[in-house]
């Protein structure tokens, strides 16, 4: 099982790595986005993004091709303080999470833990507080 690290990573994989170290560790075909900035809206940015097709793993990277995001889906086995996250109901989640970091902040099907460097999404579905999460996201501190 692949232990989340706030601000650091889940498993393997961690935060600050380069692309070719990661993409050299997960050794599978994958999928990538170029990054955009908004022409017409000054601020909105998509970062460079390659999707790990197989493993449904998520990774983001800055403009010194360093990883700065690394989202994996519910097919992984994620734990953190030995608690393992998938298994966990979504309500639970976010309360066990809500007692890492109480200024966590929820929005709909989705929360985010500044404080831990968390993220996670509900299931697409309407009963999704009694289900696991779909996706958990670990992300580096913020500059700003």
């Amino acid at each position: 099982m692949a232990e989340l690290q706030p601000f650091v990573g889940i498993g393997d994989l961690k935060l600050g790595m380069s692309k070719p170290q990661l993409r050299h560790l997960l050794d599978q075909p994958f999928t990538w986005l170029a990054s955009e900035r908004d022409t017409l809206f000054d601020g909105w940015y998509r970062p460079q993004t390659d999707y790990f097709n197989r493993s449904k793993i998520k990774v983001e990277y800055d403009e010194q091709d360093r990883c700065t995001f690394i989202e994996v889906a519910a097919n992984q086995n994620v734990s953190y303080k030995g608690v393992p996250l998938f298994a966990l109901p979504y309500q639970d989640l976010l309360a066990f999470i809500r007692e890492q970091d109480p200024d966590l902040e929820v929005n709909a099907e989705s929360f985010y833990s500044p404080g831990l460097g968390v993220a996670a999404t509900a299931a697409e579905n309407e009963n999704y507080y009694s289900l696991p999460a779909s996706l958990l996201a670990v992300f580096a501190r913020s500059d700003t």
